[in-house]
């Protein structure tokens, strides 16, 4: 049985939202919360997990979407052992798929860092712990304001659209400015993930201005966010609750360091280095 319900040409998110589970449902008059969980592997190691909810709410007079996700990934690097959890919250209109609102919070051992971003208009208003100050970016007409579950500007520009190509204004939250994204179509896959079959559309995601590249898996019926696959070995996929019991500590140490001729008795002990040859790149900061 599907889990998400085939939706109409035009997208109608709301609906789409609250039919996630493990057996299709119905949506009454009080639509319940409904979650999805996804797995976190790097290198090979299912090191943490998203859980994500996702329930209607009214923001001044009008029906939005509220998607509510915490993050949670134990690591470890050059002998310590450290966690991080992402706590994020977006209101989003259930027709267009566009957020209202946003906030992250960003916990790794004694630092947190808060952020919040409120569009008002066609101005994003973007405030943070780390400034005093406020930072307004002007919105042009056709910005894609994304969240992290589902994508139906993607549905449609690839799905509906049959484009195999194309570059978006994307206001990016964490930077908080407009950064051009391309989408590159890959191909199309069959993917069984916790007993369901789906279609799946595979696409190539590539920043222009940090040239970080993913590559996603969406559902062609409801545009949810199947799979990812990131840089350094780092993959997320939809999965069910018992992820949250099964995650172990991952090594990031091949992440991190390159191999060099000299042998380091004690890594934690350096101060400062210095690299006369870098082949793959510029080097910046310090040990």
């Amino acid at each position: 049985m599907r889990i998400f319900k085939k939706c109409c040409p035009a997208f109608t998110l709301f609906l789409s939202l609250l039919l996630f589970s493990g057996s299709l449902l119905t949506v009454t008059a009080q639509p319940q919360t409904e979650r999805l969980y996804y797995g976190i592997e790097a290198n090979g190691v299912l090191c943490g997990y998203s859980e994500i909810s996702i329930s209607p709410i009214l923001k001044d007079g009008k029906e939005m979407i509220l998607l509510n996700q915490n993050t949670f990934t134990m690591q470890s690097a050059l002998g310590s052992e450290f966690n991080t959890e992402l706590t994020l919250t977006y209101h989003i209109d259930p027709v267009t798929g566009t957020f209202s609102y946003h906030d992250s919070r960003v916990t790794q051992g004694p630092i947190e860092l808060d952020s919040a971003i409120h569009i008002e208009g066609n101005t994003a208003c973007f405030t943070s712990t780390m400034s005093d100050e406020e930072i307004t970016t002007l919105l042009p007409p056709e910005v894609i304001l994304e969240n992290t579950v589902f994508f139906p500007h993607l549905k449609r520009d690839f799905v509906d659209g049959n484009l195999e190509k194309k570059t978006y204004q994307i206001y990016e939250v964490r930077e908080a400015e407009l950064q051009e994204t391309t989408y590159t179509k890959v191909g199309m896959e069959k993917l069984e993930l916790i007993g369901t079959p789906f279609n799946a559309l595979i696409l190539d995601k590539l920043n222009h201005k940090t040239g970080l590249k993913v590559r996603l898996w969406l559902d062609t019926e409801t545009a949810y966010l199947l799979k990812a696959l990131a840089p350094n070995n780092r993959v997320s996929y939809l999965t069910d609750s018992i992820v949250v019991k099964k995650i172990k500590v991952v090594n990031l140490d091949e992440n991190l360091l390159v191999r060099v001729d000299v042998a380091i008795g004690d890594l934690q002990v350096l101060s400062w280095q210095l690299c006369s040859r870098c082949a793959a790149g510029r080097i910046h900061g310090t040990v």
